[in-house]
Protein backbone atom coordinates (compact mmCIF):
# COMPACT_ATOMS: atom_id res chain seq x y z
CA UNK A 1 0.00 0.00 0.00
CA UNK A 2 1.14 3.40 -1.21
CA UNK A 3 2.03 5.60 2.16
CA UNK A 4 -0.16 8.98 2.54
CA UNK A 5 1.48 12.08 1.13
CA UNK A 6 0.82 15.33 2.72
CA UNK A 7 1.82 18.98 0.73
CA UNK A 8 3.30 21.69 2.38
CA UNK A 9 2.20 25.35 1.14
CA UNK A 10 3.85 27.97 2.94
CA UNK A 11 3.35 31.76 2.14
CA UNK A 12 2.36 35.19 3.70
CA UNK A 13 -1.34 35.07 2.42
CA UNK A 14 -1.18 39.04 2.53
CA UNK A 15 -4.35 38.07 1.06
CA UNK A 16 -4.55 34.83 -0.29
CA UNK A 17 -5.97 34.59 -3.88
CA UNK A 18 -7.06 32.21 -6.82
CA UNK A 19 -3.32 32.66 -8.21
CA UNK A 20 -2.87 30.27 -4.75
CA UNK A 21 -5.60 28.20 -4.89
CA UNK A 22 -5.61 27.05 -8.18
CA UNK A 23 -2.34 25.77 -9.00
CA UNK A 24 -2.63 24.10 -5.35
CA UNK A 25 -5.81 22.24 -6.56
CA UNK A 26 -4.18 20.57 -9.38
CA UNK A 27 -0.99 20.34 -7.39
CA UNK A 28 -3.10 17.92 -5.08
CA UNK A 29 -4.62 15.96 -8.26
CA UNK A 30 -1.40 15.36 -9.91
CA UNK A 31 0.45 14.43 -6.56
CA UNK A 32 -2.21 12.32 -5.07
CA UNK A 33 -1.92 14.48 -1.45
CA UNK A 34 -4.38 12.84 1.54
CA UNK A 35 -4.50 16.90 2.37
CA UNK A 36 -2.25 20.01 1.81
CA UNK A 37 -1.37 22.04 4.73
CA UNK A 38 -1.72 25.87 4.05
CA UNK A 39 1.10 27.37 6.58
CA UNK A 40 0.61 31.34 6.95
CA UNK A 41 4.30 32.44 8.07
CA UNK A 42 4.97 34.66 10.93
CA UNK A 43 7.32 36.79 9.73
CA UNK A 44 9.04 35.47 6.30
CA UNK A 45 13.40 36.09 6.58
CA UNK A 46 12.69 37.33 2.83
CA UNK A 47 9.98 40.68 4.13
CA UNK A 48 11.67 41.46 7.66
CA UNK A 49 10.32 45.19 8.32
CA UNK A 50 7.15 45.07 5.53
CA UNK A 51 4.38 45.90 7.08
CA UNK A 52 2.04 43.14 6.71
CA UNK A 53 -1.86 42.46 8.79
CA UNK A 54 -1.54 41.03 11.62
CA UNK A 55 -1.17 36.99 11.93
CA UNK A 56 -4.97 36.82 12.86
CA UNK A 57 -6.26 38.20 9.86
CA UNK A 58 -3.93 36.38 7.30
CA UNK A 59 -4.89 33.36 9.33
CA UNK A 60 -8.20 33.91 9.14
CA UNK A 61 -8.71 34.85 5.98
CA UNK A 62 -6.80 31.95 4.29
CA UNK A 63 -9.30 30.01 6.09
CA UNK A 64 -12.11 31.66 4.75
CA UNK A 65 -10.09 31.16 1.56
CA UNK A 66 -9.83 26.83 1.75
CA UNK A 67 -13.19 26.12 3.80
CA UNK A 68 -14.81 24.65 1.46
CA UNK A 69 -12.14 22.46 0.08
CA UNK A 70 -11.76 19.40 1.93
CA UNK A 71 -8.11 18.53 1.07
CA UNK A 72 -7.15 21.64 1.84
CA UNK A 73 -6.43 22.72 5.77
CA UNK A 74 -4.32 25.34 7.96
CA UNK A 75 -1.55 25.08 10.58
CA UNK A 76 -0.76 27.55 12.94
CA UNK A 77 2.45 26.35 13.67
CA UNK A 78 4.51 29.02 12.05
CA UNK A 79 2.19 32.27 13.77
CA UNK A 80 2.24 30.17 16.90
CA UNK A 81 5.70 29.95 17.16
CA UNK A 82 6.57 33.12 16.74
CA UNK A 83 10.21 35.12 14.80
CA UNK A 84 10.97 34.30 11.95
CA UNK A 85 9.92 31.83 9.91
CA UNK A 86 12.76 29.03 8.09
CA UNK A 87 11.41 26.31 6.17
CA UNK A 88 14.37 24.19 7.07
CA UNK A 89 12.04 24.36 10.96
CA UNK A 90 8.64 23.61 9.59
CA UNK A 91 9.16 20.80 7.22
CA UNK A 92 10.84 19.20 9.76
CA UNK A 93 7.78 19.86 12.49
CA UNK A 94 5.68 18.29 9.92
CA UNK A 95 7.43 15.26 8.79
CA UNK A 96 7.79 14.48 12.49
CA UNK A 97 3.92 14.64 12.43
CA UNK A 98 2.72 13.36 8.77
CA UNK A 99 5.91 11.24 8.14
CA UNK A 100 5.49 11.48 3.71
CA UNK A 101 5.38 15.66 2.85
CA UNK A 102 6.29 17.27 0.39
CA UNK A 103 6.90 20.91 0.06
CA UNK A 104 5.42 23.08 -2.33
CA UNK A 105 6.93 26.09 -3.96
CA UNK A 106 5.80 28.27 -6.92
CA UNK A 107 8.63 28.44 -9.50
CA UNK A 108 9.57 32.17 -8.79
CA UNK A 109 10.00 31.22 -4.91
CA UNK A 110 12.28 27.97 -6.30
CA UNK A 111 14.38 30.41 -8.27
CA UNK A 112 15.73 31.64 -4.85
CA UNK A 113 15.83 28.18 -3.00
CA UNK A 114 19.52 28.82 -2.77
CA UNK A 115 19.15 31.75 -0.87
CA UNK A 116 17.13 29.32 1.95
CA UNK A 117 18.07 28.40 5.51
CA UNK A 118 19.63 25.06 4.91
CA UNK A 119 18.48 24.01 1.68
CA UNK A 120 20.56 20.89 1.55
CA UNK A 121 18.49 19.94 4.52
CA UNK A 122 15.40 20.60 3.42
CA UNK A 123 15.98 18.31 0.19
CA UNK A 124 17.34 15.66 3.16
CA UNK A 125 13.67 16.31 4.77
CA UNK A 126 12.22 16.00 1.82
CA UNK A 127 10.62 16.05 -1.43
CA UNK A 128 10.37 20.13 -3.07
CA UNK A 129 7.62 20.11 -5.50
CA UNK A 130 7.91 22.98 -7.99
CA UNK A 131 4.79 24.73 -9.61
CA UNK A 132 5.84 25.39 -12.87
CA UNK A 133 5.43 28.52 -14.65
CA UNK A 134 6.67 28.44 -18.29
CA UNK A 135 8.38 31.68 -18.41
CA UNK A 136 10.89 30.82 -15.55
CA UNK A 137 13.10 28.37 -16.44
CA UNK A 138 14.37 26.07 -13.25
CA UNK A 139 15.41 22.81 -14.93
CA UNK A 140 19.57 23.81 -14.56
CA UNK A 141 19.45 25.00 -10.96
CA UNK A 142 21.76 23.07 -8.81
CA UNK A 143 19.15 21.41 -6.67
CA UNK A 144 17.96 19.35 -9.68
CA UNK A 145 20.31 16.68 -9.78
CA UNK A 146 19.30 15.72 -6.45
CA UNK A 147 16.20 13.90 -7.56
CA UNK A 148 14.42 15.28 -5.06
CA UNK A 149 13.00 18.08 -7.19
CA UNK A 150 9.78 17.55 -8.82
CA UNK A 151 8.50 19.62 -11.37
CA UNK A 152 4.79 19.65 -12.16
CA UNK A 153 2.32 22.12 -14.81
CA UNK A 154 -0.25 23.83 -13.29
CA UNK A 155 -2.31 26.66 -14.53
CA UNK A 156 -0.72 30.19 -13.94
CA UNK A 157 -2.90 32.28 -12.69
CA UNK A 158 -1.39 35.70 -13.06
CA UNK A 159 -1.91 37.20 -9.69
CA UNK A 160 -0.08 38.74 -7.14
CA UNK A 161 -0.89 39.77 -3.39
CA UNK A 162 0.77 43.04 -4.17
CA UNK A 163 -1.54 43.79 -7.55
CA UNK A 164 -4.55 43.28 -5.01
CA UNK A 165 -3.46 45.33 -2.41
CA UNK A 166 -3.22 48.49 -5.03
CA UNK A 167 -6.49 47.50 -5.91
CA UNK A 168 -8.07 48.15 -3.26
CA UNK A 169 -5.73 50.67 -1.99
CA UNK A 170 -7.09 52.84 -5.83
CA UNK A 171 -10.54 51.37 -5.04
CA UNK A 172 -10.83 48.89 -7.95
CA UNK A 173 -12.97 45.93 -8.02
CA UNK A 174 -10.91 42.41 -7.02
CA UNK A 175 -13.83 40.68 -6.91
CA UNK A 176 -12.64 37.86 -9.66
CA UNK A 177 -9.21 37.61 -8.09
CA UNK A 178 -9.97 35.90 -4.68
CA UNK A 179 -12.82 33.80 -3.05
CA UNK A 180 -15.59 36.35 -1.94
CA UNK A 181 -15.39 35.38 1.29
CA UNK A 182 -11.99 37.28 1.57
CA UNK A 183 -12.81 40.26 -0.47
CA UNK A 184 -15.70 40.72 2.37
CA UNK A 185 -13.08 40.02 5.05
CA UNK A 186 -10.82 42.92 3.89
CA UNK A 187 -13.72 44.57 3.59
CA UNK A 188 -15.16 44.54 6.62
CA UNK A 189 -12.13 44.63 9.01
CA UNK A 190 -10.89 47.36 6.74
CA UNK A 191 -7.57 46.21 5.09
CA UNK A 192 -5.57 47.57 2.91
CA UNK A 193 -7.32 51.13 2.51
Amino acid sequence: MKQKKTGIFGGTFNPIHYGHLIPLMFAAEQRKYEKVVFVPNNISPFKVGVDVPSTEHRMNMTNLAIKNFPLFTISDYETARGGVSFTIDTVKYFKERFGNIELILGQDTFAGFHSFKDPEGILNTCDVVVLKRNFIDTEYSEYHSTGKVIQINTPFIEISSTFIRERIQNRLPVSFLLPPEVEEYIKTNGLYI
